[in-house]
């Protein structure tokens, strides 16, 4: 319980630092993934920010570094990791994605136990997705045998 309590608390301040300097931010990978399909581990959250505003940057930067430890520290970079309370929290934009108005208008805004609420990026929407986020899909090739129909039409087990 410790470790939980220690990682929305380290989450809540990413947030709120997140938020302070790009408030049009966006949880993506894996930690948002499990909003939207089973759950699967992570070691750490990424926010999708538009990192091509230096001057932000910079500022975010110079303020974390205080408080936190931070890698790396000069301008230019797709990701930037910070270490809050021995947890990993990533601001990235990869390199190619335009964060547009659209990105901006898929978000969901979610409550998140004691953090309050925080920005997801939905899968769904405008064609433009991040494949971290969007889970695989199956092959719509139809099953042969009587076992896999059976499963099809709800008689049978996998």
């Amino acid at each position: 319980m410790a470790t939980e309590y220690r990682f929305y608390s380290a989450l809540r301040l990413a947030v709120r630092l997140v938020k302070k300097w790009f408030p049009e931010y966006a949880l993506i990978g894996r930690f948002a993934r499990n909003f939207y399909a089973p759950p699967e581990t992570t070691l750490d959250a990424d926010f999708l920010v538009n990192l091509d505003d230096h001057e932000k940057l910079k500022k975010i930067l110079e303020y974390a570094s205080a408080r936190f430890q931070v890698s790396p520290m000069d301008i230019g970079h797709w990701k930037y990791k910070l270490y809050i309370k021995s947890f990993r929290f990533d601001l990235v934009k990869p390199k190619g994605y335009n964060y547009d108005p659209e990105v901006v208008a898929r978000r969901r805004h979610v409550k998140l136990g004691p953090i309050n609420e925080v920005a997801i990026l939905s899968p769904r929407g405008p064609s433009r997705t991040l494949p971290s986020l969007v889970p695989r899909q199956r092959s719509k090739r139809p099953c042969k045998g009587k076992r896999h129909s059976r499963i099809l039409k709800g008689e049978g087990r996998l």
